[in-house]
C-alpha cells in the first residue's frame, strides 16, 4: 500500500523501499527505511506482524474500559429516554425541567426504540461494546490509510493509553458507557476513512447522521471536511465573511439574530461553578499538555507528510486550534453564551486521537534526525504517559523546543542549551515517575474493595503499563509472528471475557429499570425525591424526579434557571449532603455513622425542600418505609424512606410534646 505520510526526498536523495535492510547513508535525516524490526520481515511476515500488533492492540483498549455499569453521563442519557417514556414523572426534575439538551439529538428516540424490542436492562453494555468495536475499526481503517500498519497497531496502542482531553481529566473519547458520544465518534471516524477512498458521499452521510447524535462531537469532521473542501475551492472561504455579519446583524437586534450576542449576565456566570470543565480558562496548567502535545504532533507531522495525507493532518490542526481560541475568546472573554454551548474546544478529541495515532510514525521518521529530535520525542512522549502536575507541562514546551531545534542543523547548539538539556531532561522524567507511583498508591488505597481482576484491568490506565505491554507484544511479533498472532488472539479474548465487571449494584439498577420499586407506592409520581449522593437510585429505581446530586450540574450551562435552581438547591441540602458524604467515607471504620435530625429537619424546613428523602440510616419513629436490599451472600443494606411534610409536623409538635 502506498503510504502518502512519507516525506519527499530532496534532489540526488535515493529512497529505499518500506521492505529494504538499509538506509540512505548520505542523508539519513531523509531515510524511508522501514524500522528494523520491521525491515528483517518479508510481505507475508508483515502481515501477520501487522495483524499480532493491531488485535494487541485491541486488546489494549478494551482492559481499560470496563463495563462498570450506567455512570457519568451515561446516567442523563438514560434519563433523557426516560424522560419520553414517563414525561409526567421526569419533567419536574432539575436536570429537565426548564429544557435540556435532548432536543438536540436523535439519540434518546433511538435508544428507546431498542430497548422497548430488546429490554431495558440488557441494551446499554450490547449497545456499548458494538460502539466500542465500531470505534477500534474505524481508528484502525484511519490510521492504516496514514502510515504503515504495524505503526498504525502502535498508534492505537498509545490512543488506548491515552483518551483523555480537555479540562480535569472529564473528557475522552472511545468512553466506558453508553452516551450519544459513543455512537458519533465512530461515525466521524468512518466518515474520514470514507473521504480518503474518495467515497464523498457516503462521508456527506455519516456526517450528518453523527450531526443528529451529538452535533458537538460532529463539528470536528465536519469542520476537517469544510477545509479539505476550500482548499480546492478558495472561493467558498469567502463564506467566513457570514460569521461576522450574522453578530452584526445581532448587535442591531435583527430578529432571529440576537441570540448570538446573548452573554452571560454576572449572576449565571457566577452559578456556572459546577460546570467550570466546560470552560477552558479554568482548567488546570497539566490539562492544556495534550494540547501543546497534539500541536506539536501534527504541526510536525503536516510538515513532513505529503498530498492530501499532509493537508488531512493540517485541516486537524486548524479546526482545534480556531475552536479553542472561539471557545476562550468568544466563550471566556465576551461570555457569550451560544459560543459556550457550542464547546467548540471538543474539537480537540479528533486531534488528540490523531496526534496519538500519528506518534509512533513520527518518532520511526525522525529517529535519525540527531540527539536534539529523540530528546524533543522523548518529551513529548512523556508529557502524556507522566500525570504529574509539575513537570508534565514542561515536557511538551520543552520538547516542542528540541525537536524546532533539531531541523536546524546549521545553528550552532549554545551552551545553555546544552545545560537546558541537562538539568530539565531528568528532572522532568524523574518528577514523572514519582508523581506517577503516587497516582498508583492512591488508586490503590481508593480501590481497596475491588477485585484482583478489576485491579489487573485498572493497571491498563497507566499509559506505562499498556505500552510496555505493547514493546513485549513488538518484540514478540518480530521474532515468531505466527506465535505473537495466536497469544494476540487469546489476549483479545481474554478481554472481552472479562469486559463485564458490573457489581451487584450497578447490575440490579440495570435488570430493574422497567420494574416497580416498593417505595413507588409511598411517593406521588410528581414527587421529588433527595438520595444523597445518588442519582441513579431515585431515576432507574424509583422512576421518580430527582431533587438535586452534583451530576444535574450539567445542565447550568444551558440554561440560566437551571443555574439558579441548582444553586438554591444546593444550599437547601448542603448540610445533610456533607454529612452523607462523610458517612460514606468513614462509616466502615466507625460502624455506623447516621446524620442527625437536627439536619434532616433543616432541609425539610427549608423553602422548596424535596418531598422524600432516603437515607440508609434509621431514625426511630420518623420514617415512612423502609426497603431491606439483599443482593447477595453477606450483602445487606438498609433504606429509610422520610417525608418531609411529616419530620415537620413531628418537628413542630416536639414543643408542645415537652410542655
Amino acid at each position: 500500500m502506498t503510504n502518502e505520510l512519507q516525506p519527499e526526498p530532496e534532489a540526488g536523495v535515493t529512497t529505499t523501499p518500506v521492505h529494504s535492510t538499509s538506509a540512505s547513508p548520505k542523508n539519513p535525516r531523509f531515510s524511508l527505511a522501514a524500522p528494523a524490526w520491521l525491515s528483517r520481515l518479508g510481505v507475508n511476515s508483515e502481515r501477520q506482524l501487522s495483524m499480532a500488533l493491531m488485535v494487541f492492540a485491541a486488546a489494549c483498549w478494551f482492559l481499560p474500559r470496563a463495563y462498570l455499569g450506567i455512570r457519568h453521563d451515561g446516567m442523563l442519557y438514560l434519563a433523557q429516554s426516560l424522560m419520553q417514556v414517563w414525561p409526567n414523572v421526569f419533567k419536574a426534575d432539575l436536570f429537565f425541567a426548564y429544557g435540556s439538551q435532548d432536543q438536540y439529538s436523535i439519540y434518546s428516540t433511538l435508544y428507546v426504540w431498542l430497548a422497548t424490542h430488546f429490554g431495558w436492562g440488557s441494551i446499554a453494555p450490547v449497545l456499548l461494546i458494538v460502539c466500542q468495536i465500531a470505534f477500534l475499526c474505524g481508528l484502525a481503517l484511519l490510521l492504516c490509510k496514514l502510515v504503515p500498519r504495524p505503526l498504525a497497531a502502535l498508534g492505537v496502542a498509545l490512543a488506548s493509553a491515552s483518551p483523555y482531553y480537555g479540562g480535569f481529566a472529564i473528557f475522552s473519547f472511545g468512553e466506558g458507557f453508553m452516551t450519544a458520544r459513543s455512537v458519533a465518534e465512530p461515525l466521524v471516524l468512518f466518515a474520514m476513512w470514507s473521504w480518503f477512498n474518495e467515497r464523498r458521499l457516503l462521508s456527506a452521510l455519516l456526517l450528518a447522521l453523527a450531526m443528529l447524535l451529538h452535533p458537538l462531537l460532529a463539528l470536528a469532521g465536519v469542520g476537517i471536511v469544510l477545509v479539505l473542501v476550500g482548499e480546492t475551492r478558495p472561493r467558498l472561504f469567502w463564506l467566513l465573511l457570514l460569521i461576522p455579519l450574522a453578530f452584526l446583524l445581532g448587535v442591531l437586534g435583527v430578529p432571529g439574530f440576537e441570540v448570538l450576542i446573548h452573554r452571560y449576565d454576572d449572576v449565571w456566570w457566577n452559578a456556572l461553578g459546577p460546570n467550570v470543565p466546560a470552560f477552558p480558562q479554568f482548567w488546570r496548567t497539566i490539562d492544556y499538555t495534550k494540547c501543546i502535545f497534539d500541536a506539536v504532533v501534527l504541526f510536525v507531522c503536516g510538515r513532513l507528510a505529503t498530498g492530501k495525507v499532509a493537508r488531512f493532518v493540517q485541516a486537524a490542526l486548524l479546526v482545534a486550534v480556531v475552536g479553542m481560541l472561539a471557545s476562550m475568546v468568544g466563550g471566556e472573554i465576551f461570555r457569550l453564551v451560544l459560543v459556550s454551548q457550542a464547546q467548540f474546544w471538543r474539537a480537540q478529541w479528533f486531534a488528540h486521537l490523531l496526534a496519538c495515532g500519528l506518534f509512533p510514525w513520527l518518532i520511526w521518521r525522525l529517529r535519525d534526525q540527531g540527539p536534539y529530535a529523540w530528546i524533543g520525542l522523548a518529551l513529548l512522549f512523556f508529557s502524556i504517559v507522566f500525570r504529574a502536575q509539575s513537570s508534565a507541562i514542561y515536557a511538551p514546551l520543552a520538547g516542542g523546543l528540541a525537536l524546532i531545534r533539531s531541523s536546524m542543523p546549521n545553528r550552532p547548539i549554545t551552551r545553555a542549551f546544552r545545560t537546558f538539556v541537562l538539568v530539565a531532561v531528568p528532572l522532568i522524567i524523574v518528577a514523572g515517575l514519582v508523581n506517577e507511583v503516587t497516582i498508583a498508591e492512591f488508586l490503590g488505597l481508593s480501590r481497596g474493595n475491588e477485585s484482583e481482576l478489576g485491579f489487573f484491568q485498572r493497571l491498563f490506565e497507566f499509559p506505562l503499563v499498556t505500552l510496555t505491554f505493547m514493546l513485549g507484544a513488538v518484540m514478540l511479533a518480530s521474532s515468531f509472528p505466527r506465535v505473537a498472532l495466536g497469544t494476540a488472539v487469546v489476549c483479545f479474548v481474554t478481554s472481552l471475557a472479562i469486559w463485564d465487571q458490573r457489581n451487584e449494584w450497578s447490575t440490579y439498577i440495570e435488570d430493574n429499570i422497567a420494574h416497580e420499586h416498593p417505595f413507588a407506592r409511598s411517593i406521588p409520581e410528581t414527587a421529588q425525591v433527595y438520595w444523597p449522593g445518588d442519582l441513579q437510585a431515585p431515576w432507574f429505581i424509583l422512576k421518580r424526579a430527582s431533587y438535586f446530586t452534583q451530576a444535574q450540574a450539567s445542565g447550568v450551562i444551558f440554561n440560566r434557571q437551571t443555574a439558579l435552581e441548582f444553586q438554591r438547591r444546593s444550599d437547601v441540602v448542603g448540610a445533610l449532603e456533607t454529612e452523607s458524604e462523610l458517612c460514606r467515607k468513614i462509616g466502615s471504620l466507625l460502624g455506623s455513622c447516621t446524620p442527625g435530625l437536627e439536619v434532616l429537619e433543616e432541609v425539610c424546613s427549608a423553602a422548596g425542600p424535596p418531598d422524600f428523602i432516603v437515607l440508609p440510616a434509621k431514625l426511630e419513629g420518623r420514617y415512612r418505609d423502609v426497603w431491606d436490599l439483599n443482593l447477595k451472600e453477606g450483602w445487606f443494606r438498609g433504606y429509610y424512606l422520610y417525608e418531609c411534610a411529616e419530620i415537620n409536623r413531628q418537628a413542630k409538635l416536639r414543643p408542645l410534646e415537652r410542655t
